[in-house]
């Protein structure tokens, strides 16, 4: 069973190209009352009463930001939740989110850090949901492309009308 509530976050490892275990944990932990020892470094070492705490900090968190991504994904008419195995970008675009809002809340990054940290991805969500980028229908679409994009190239509409058919 899953340890968080997401389509695309769904355990502590889905973080682990953006932190360690170790720092997820200290990092959701409530400064104000910590439930946690300073030297958990697994999720695996925590006991119930410490999951269910860390995870009503993160879970909501969660829900918030693949929410975002969704969104931008339905405006590029992607359906969602999407394949993170043909497009882990998008669950690497949900691990930054989550972290940067855990670190933010945690106050590790001012206004201004949080809105740099955010910037890049919400860009690239923002061009998926333009269609400028396209994400990744099969993983046969272009092996070299990175890590589940494809650039789109837009070219003008072409029109066929009665008169442009005759002349062929």
């Amino acid at each position: 069973m899953p340890e968080f509530v997401g389509s695309y976050i769904k355990e502590p490892s889905d973080f682990a190209t953006v932190t360690t275990e170790a720092d997820l944990i200290q990092v959701a932990d409530d400064p104000a009352s910590p439930v946690v020892p300073e030297d958990t470094l697994s999720w695996a070492e925590l006991v119930a009463g410490e999951k269910a705490a860390l995870k009503a900090v993160i879970d909501p968190i969660i829900i918030r930001k693949e929410g975002i991504i969704d969104g931008y994904l339905r405006a590029g008419g992607y359906a969602t939740p999407a394949d993170i195995v043909r497009n882990p970008i998008i669950q690497d675009y949900a691990a930054r989110l989550v972290w940067n809002d855990l670190r933010y809340r945690k106050k590790q990054l001012s206004d201004e850090e949080y809105r740099t940290a955010n910037a890049d991805i919400l860009k690239e969500l923002s061009q998926i949901g333009s269609g400028a980028l396209v994400l990744a229908a099969a993983p046969s679409i272009d092996e070299d492309a990175p890590s589940g994009l494809v650039h789109a190239v837009k070219s003008s509409p072409r029109v066929f009308s009665r008169e442009t058919l005759e002349e062929f």
